[in-house]
């Protein structure tokens, strides 16, 4: 781990008097040796005599320092401006500096571990935050910003007296600080700044480190140190440190999965109108004007079901937010051990061109999940029945087409009418009587007048293109035609008549 200057002086101060109180400069060191000679390296600590490094050659004059002693600290030596010596007020015994400094790397190698190890959760950036505080001496806090907290180390409610804990401050507070030319400043900087943080109470002096997404100017967060004996020099480093390794956890999360007031509203909102008895209109409408999303909006509504899988609470609550990174404005939440993902296509967008496939099949494929998808709806308040439509062609999908790993209920919707519509009567019931005896007829002569009549219907009362599917002559097909017209009354320019056949051929292939 690439440690600074200023973080090995304050952590060696821990054990030994160091000088000087100042460094001329603050390079980074991943490693230390003692002196033996040879030419420094510019990433390493050397840890020299006072004689040595009186008569330290020029050429090695260049890098960082431990003198094991002081007595020299005042002698004029000329080093290059790469340069940094750090003086023990007391001379130490080697084996015990060995100790001191191999205990300091090891214990920053710790937490180097555990940050490179950072779950990308709420929670896993919590825990990390509570590892670090001991290294970084205060309270520890992420903020979105706006100023809302996200998470915070375990002793933040504890200084009530310092910090405000609630969710966010006040307008009028927020409205000053976003007219503060120092916060202007704040807000494009790339480098941990001081600056004085208003809370409702008080207004308390922070460390503040605004979180990048890798090579661009975005950010959404920032992280924050207060602390109530002030800061020193290696705090910089460290918070910028915890800062970049919590910036990459951060952006693997979904933004709307943060715990912020306008995201959770949202997500309390989804859930509210799954239900028989919603939150009442004005708020839901208040809710998605604040994460800037429209009751009129186009949505659609994907439900994910795990299979083959046993602990279902826990892939859902990490597929979640997977989800939520996948597409872009979609919000997730778990309903009866699945995953509803409501996904907002955006004001004007034409219907029918959400591609499903080309986003989440390999999702489906990697996850071991199945999925049924609504059809899109120009109303936030029918998730509710979009939720029915992607249960249903999960349902029917799965039986029908068990080989898919996803359903669309446009695709089974007419499946889904005659499913119902022969619930409570006997399917055959709701077959038109001629065509039934047009099959009695065949079953009995060993003709194929229903098969003529449906290929007929089918197209659209073609002859020409009704005798190439069936690889018939016209004339045949004309026969047929006329064999029809005697044994039964069937009206085929009557539209009604032309329907019911057109059911008549799903019921029966429905059977």
């Amino acid at each position: 781990m690439l440690i600074t200057a200023e973080i090995l002086k304050h952590m060696l101060s821990e054990h030994h008097n160091i000088m000087p109180d100042t460094l001329p400069s603050n390079p980074a060191l991943c490693g230390f040796r003692f002196y033996d000679g040879t030419a420094p390296q510019m990433d390493r600590l050397y840890v020299i005599r006072p004689e040595e490094l009186a008569f330290l050659p020029a050429a090695h004059r260049r890098g960082i320092f431990l003198c094991n002693g002081a007595a020299l600290k005042d002698q004029d030596l000329q080093f290059s401006g790469e340069a940094v010596v750090l003086f023990l007020q007391d001379r130490v015994e080697e084996p015990e500096l060995l100790n001191v400094l191999s205990g300091i790397f090891e214990e920053l190698g710790h937490w180097e571990e555990k940050l490179t190890r950072l779950c990308p959760s709420v929670e896993g950036i919590r825990l990390v935050l509570n590892e670090s505080r001991r290294f970084l001496r205060g309270s520890i806090l992420l903020a979105d910003n706006r100023f809302h907290y996200i998470t915070y180390t375990d002793d933040f409610r504890g200084t009530a007296a310092l910090l405000h804990t609630g969710n966010s401050i006040p307008q009028y507070v927020l409205e000053d600080i976003l007219t503060d030319p120092d916060y202007q400043e704040v807000q494009s900087s790339h480098e941990v700044t001081l600056y004085q943080v208003h809370t409702e109470r008080t207004v308390v002096p922070a460390l503040c480190y605004n979180l990048f997404k890798k090579d661009s100017e975005t950010y959404g967060a920032r992280i924050m140190l207060a602390s109530p004996a002030g800061f020193t020099p290696d705090q910089y480093d460290l918070l910028k440190i915890l800062g970049d390794y919590v910036a990459d956890a951060l952006w693997q999360i979904a933004p709307l999965s943060l715990p912020v007031p306008a995201f959770s509203s949202l997500h309390q909102a989804v859930s509210s109108c799954l239900k028989e008895e919603p939150a009442s209109r004005p708020l839901v409408q208040s809710i998605l004007r604040m994460v800037h999303w429209n009751v009129h909006d186009r949505y659609v509504l994907i439900l994910f079901s795990p299979y083959f899988v046993e602990e279902k609470s826990e892939i859902n609550a990490v597929s979640v937010n997977q989800l939520e990174l996948l597409f872009q404005n979609s919000c997730g939440v778990i309903v009866d051990e699945c995953v509803a993902l409501l996904v907002n296509l955006g004001q004007g967008q034409e219907s029918g061109h959400f591609r499903f496939q080309e986003n989440i099949a390999a999702f489906l494929r990697d996850s071991l999940y199945k999925a049924g998808i609504s059809s899109e709806f120009d109303d936030f308040f029918r998730i509710r029945y979009a939720l029915y439509e992607a249960k249903t062609a999960l349902q029917i999908g799965n039986i029908r087409d068990s080989m898919y790993w996803y359903y669309r209920f446009p695709d089974y919707s007419l499946s889904y009418v005659l499913d119902h519509a022969v619930q409570n009567v006997y399917y055959k019931d709701l077959v038109n009587q001629s065509y039934l005896d047009i099959l009695e007829y065949d079953r009995q002569h060993g003709s194929s007048l229903a098969k003529t009549l449906e290929s007929y219907v089918k197209n659209r009362f073609h002859v020409t293109r009704t005798a190439a599917a069936l690889y018939l002559n016209r004339s045949t097909v004309l026969a047929h035609l006329k064999k029809i017209e005697e044994l039964t009354p069937l009206d085929l320019e009557d539209w009604h008549t032309h329907l019911q056949l057109l059911l008549s051929f799903a019921l029966l292939e429905n059977e």
